[in-house]
């Protein structure tokens, strides 16, 4: 063998090599060209000191390891470096900017209060009537409780957007993505809106209000704000999408049962605990003397099917995974039956928890409860023509708008109008509802690239 010819012996040409193959494996992580480089000078220090032989004069061809390795991390780089020149990075950056320097702010309330917030995302949570037609699952008993304890609970709600990770950034900024971090077209990094939720415009008005923001950890650390006031996580070690895509892809996976106790890594066990653990909490801030803020993303009734209807574990026969629509690995009448029982256990335990927040709050609240997207069962991710538009672009919304009559509230408000409402009900801004637009992409992997589906969103769409 070629490494032969540098290495004394054969253990040394399997550690070397294990070198090599580690370094050559992380390959396919784009943004994290650092942590090779930093993984390079760390294992060669290792080899340099644990294998004196290669110091000496004989076998002294630690430049060649070193050289070998610092190719395959500049071969890597070379792969991913055209992704990176399709974003144009000078007016990311702008965006960015305008962002943390946004010297925003609302007037005080008009009659002095600040009701807490409690932003609700429910993943993939379809409106109640398309969860009839494609599930068969009657909705009205939910619908008719949150009614009575005064919710608005939209009929044709719609969502501007069908990923999550569009949607959630563009209400939290309210405008539209191309809008507030333009030239993204060709990118195709999700991770580029990761700062979008995390230090949103939303976020930046009412702390100028003085309100403190509470968030949890969803085990998808893109939607996470993690430098909110208060961050609760289910676990005591928050796993980087980095080291849990370690853990998938590599034989560490083997080490995920032992570690799921205390990390979030990738299983349903410690998904049913995320999830539990976030509903467990929601109203253990209704008694704080300061405004809060609660930004709660459930991934629920989303796969993967973790609960059922009584909230018991469910044991999937394919491995852990988010993937949805055409990428579910499993029947459609599987996803039907998962589906309908995680709304079902959704819909019982978030009825307790609102009653709870209602009647402890000192101050009535104000409640959005909004689906990010619809469901997936008929949405194809590859293709926009074959998806159910009317499927993915109608969320489930529900809001408690104390104050505020019904007949107020705009029947065709979406989501990247929802703030700007509240705003300017509550604090007496003086935002202009935008036009409403909705959007599909054109590819899976240029999620950026819209597609107006606008003139698509009540057609109709039959189970196969």
């Amino acid at each position: 063998m070629i490494v032969k010819r540098f290495v004394a012996d054969w253990m040394k040409v399997e550690e070397s090599l294990v070198v090599i193959v580690l370094l050559f494996a992380l390959s396919p992580i784009f943004f994290w060209v650092t942590v090779r480089l930093l993984a390079l000078v760390y294992v060669s220090w290792q080899i340099y000191s644990r294998l004196p032989a290669l110091r000496s004069r004989k076998t002294s061809r630690l430049p060649l390891l070193l050289i070998g390795n610092a190719l395959l991390v500049v071969y890597s780089i070379g792969l991913n470096l055209s992704e990176y020149r399709n974003v144009t990075w000078s007016s990311y950056f702008s965006s960015l900017r305008n962002l943390r320097n946004s010297n925003a702010s609302l007037p005080l309330n008009a009659n002095g209060l600040k009701p807490d917030i409690y932003y609700i995302i429910l993943d993939g949570y379809v409106r109640s009537d398309v969860l009839k037609d494609l599930y068969d699952y009657d909705n009205s008993e939910f619908v008719n409780n949150l009614e009575m304890e005064g919710f608005f609970v939209a009929q044709q709600s719609h969502s501007n957007y069908a990923k999550t990770i569009l949607s959630v950034p563009s209400t939290l900024n309210m405008d539209y993505v191309d809008t507030f971090a333009p030239g993204l077209d060709d990118s195709k990094f999700w991770w580029l809106m990761e700062p979008f939720i995390d230090h949103s415009e939303v976020r930046t008005l009412l702390k100028s209000q003085g309100y403190q923001t509470v968030s949890f950890s969803t085990n998808w650390s893109l939607t996470d704000m993690n430098s909110a006031d208060i961050h609760l996580a289910a676990f005591p070690v928050e796993l980087t999408d980095f080291e849990q895509y370690l853990l998938q892809t590599t034989p560490l996976r083997l080490s995920q049962p032992f570690l799921q106790d205390s990390a979030s890594v990738f299983t349903s066990e410690t998904q049913r605990r995320t999830i539990l653990h976030t509903l467990g909490a929601l109203d253990d801030f209704v008694s704080d003397p300061d405004p809060v803020f609660v930004f709660a993303h459930i991934l629920l009734p989303h796969p993967p099917f973790v609960l059922d209807a009584e909230g018991k574990p469910v044991q999937s026969a394919t491995d852990f995974s988010f993937k949805d629509a055409e990428d579910f690995e499993g029947s459609s009448e599987e996803y039907r039956k998962g589906y309908k029982g995680q709304v079902e256990f959704l819909n019982s335990r978030l009825q307790e928890i609102l009653t709870t927040i209602l009647q402890q709050s000192n101050t009535p609240p104000i409640i959005i409860i909004q689906a990010d997207h619809g469901s997936g069962l008929l949405a194809y991710f590859a293709s926009v023509e074959k998806t159910c538009i009317r499927e993915r672009l109608s969320p489930f919304a529900a809001y408690y708008f104390p104050g505020v009559s019904a007949a107020e509230i705009p029947d065709n408000l979406t989501p990247v109008n929802l703030f700007r409402f509240v705003f300017n009900e509550y604090f007496g801004g003086n935002f202009s509802l935008l036009e409403n637009r909705y959007f599909y992409f054109a590819d899976p992997l240029y999620i950026y690239r819209d597609v107006d589906v606008g003139s698509r969103l009540d057609e109709t769409c039959t189970l196969p």
